[in-house]
């Protein structure tokens, strides 16, 4: 199975761009708008073929941490704690991108020339992709560059000139102002926006799909912390159940890619509406329906992902035809679909939230069973799911990624143990402050 890497990161950089426009109120496509700047400096610098693919990769998924990290955000100013937490974080995810693309860009691209940044680093101290991507990403949230024309260019090269030497190294500023022309800001725009000459190698594998459907299942899980480990246990119950019924090695990549992204369009569903705490109105309750149309949206232009497409988008469809967003049938979902739509019941059933406990497996299945008495879930497959999670006690047996969490702050770690040596990227705590969730 291939698939355009340019196309997934596509996807990921505009769901990316609406938790960063409910955050810091910045326009639309800003993080192609701060790749496309990138990639146009580059064009001054000295910077290897490779390094600039890096930076234009670090530069859509610059802001791929904060989600997580929404709570220390107000006004859309964040606390230098904040600031250092969602940089190391976002470097991390980039070890989610094939390729090796992880050079500190992400990690530095809020450090100031002067060294007042969150790292405390001069411009001499700071990789040069990083501050690529800081001016570009300081100017696009001053001056929105989407809707800016020539007019506004005397605007904007007073702003570099004003920070000149405190927030932006000149060199850097020298290259900004010599990209920033009417023809530029024209490809700029909302309706012109394109990556189409972003340098980034656009074919990836099997196994680079998974990478970067983890990628997108963390940061959708990041978007609520009463989600936060649903798509990873969809994903892997996905696995399981395609291991139980001895499906072929890429059709089980396949449905842990969709168990993965199945939730990608709550990524643009208001927040306050996500977590109301008390009954949906009509409106609401179709703002959130809405998610799984989006998700259809957002997957469908990616070559190669037809049949996760398919199956994730469905996760909401009933047999009896009164899901959403389609209203399909039964003679119109396939077993896969069907399965998926039974794991993600299944697993917003058993998983622990902020406000409640998970129910034990046998309490979930009989609500899944009662679901398939009415005509609205397969009752084979709920047998299934019963016979592969079903122990004597009656717990689920599912494979899963351990989760650690700081005792401190609160950041999560995923993985199968802890790393000797380990720091907390949000507070540096040891890997001693961690205490193991599953």
């Amino acid at each position: 199975m291939r698939t355009e890497r340019t196309q997934l990161l596509t996807v990921l950089s505009e769901v990316l761009d609406c938790v960063e426009k409910e955050l810091l109120g910045v326009t639309d496509h800003h993080a192609k708008r701060v790749a496309m700047c990138c990639i146009r400096m580059a064009e001054y610098t000295q910077l290897t073929q490779e390094d600039r693919s890096a930076a234009a990769i670090g530069a859509l998924l610059h802001d791929s941490a904060l989600s997580e990290y929404r709570e220390h955000y107000h006004d859309g100013t964040a606390t230098p704690e904040a600031l250092m937490g969602h940089c190391r974080v976002g470097e991390e995810n980039l070890r989610y991108i094939p390729g090796g693309v992880s050079r500190d860009f992400v990690l530095y691209h809020h450090e100031h020339a002067d060294g007042s940044g969150p790292f405390a680093r001069t411009a001499e101290e700071t990789p040069l992709g990083a501050q690529l991507i800081h001016i570009a990403d300081q100017l696009d949230r001053h001056m929105p560059l989407g809707s800016a024309t020539g007019a506004n260019l005397p605007a904007m090269r007073a702003f570099i000139t004003d920070n000149r030497g405190t927030l932006f190294a000149p060199q850097v500023c020298e290259w900004m102002n010599a990209v920033l022309t009417e023809e530029f800001l024209n490809e700029l725009s909302d309706d012109a926006i394109t990556l189409s000459k972003l340098q980034i190698p656009d074919a990836v594998y099997e196994t680079d799909l998974r990478a970067l459907s983890g990628l997108f299942a963390r940061v959708i899980d990041y978007k609520s912390p009463f989600t936060r480990a649903h798509s990873v246990g969809v994903a892997e119950k996905a696995e399981a159940m395609a291991h139980y019924y001895q499906w072929d090695a890429a059709t089980v990549e396949q449905m842990y890619c969709a168990g993965a992204l199945h939730d990608i369009g709550k990524l643009m569903v208001e927040r306050d509406v996500l977590e109301k705490p008390g009954k949906l109105d009509q409106r609401e309750y179709q703002h959130i329906q809405s998610h799984a149309y989006e998700t259809h949206r957002l997957l469908s232009g990616l070559s190669g992902m037809e049949d996760i497409t398919r199956w994730a988008s469905n996760h909401h469809e009933k047999l009896n035809g009164k899901g959403y967003p389609f209203g399909l049938t039964a003679q119109e979902l396939d077993q896969k679909s069907r399965l998926l739509a039974c794991l993600d019941i299944y697993q917003a059933l058993t998983e622990d939230r902020p406000y409640k406990a998970g129910m034990p497996h046998a309490k979930a299945l009989s609500i899944l069973r009662e679901m398939a008495e009415k005509g609205e879930l397969d009752s084979a497959i709920t047998e299934d799911i019963d016979r592969a999670f079903h122990t004597e006690d009656g717990e689920d047996t599912t494979p899963t990624t351990a989760l650690f969490q700081c005792n401190v702050c609160g950041h999560i770690y995923e993985g199968d143990t802890m790393p000797d040596h380990y720091e907390c990227p949000v507070c540096g705590q040891p890997e001693t402050a961690f205490m193991r969730l599953r």
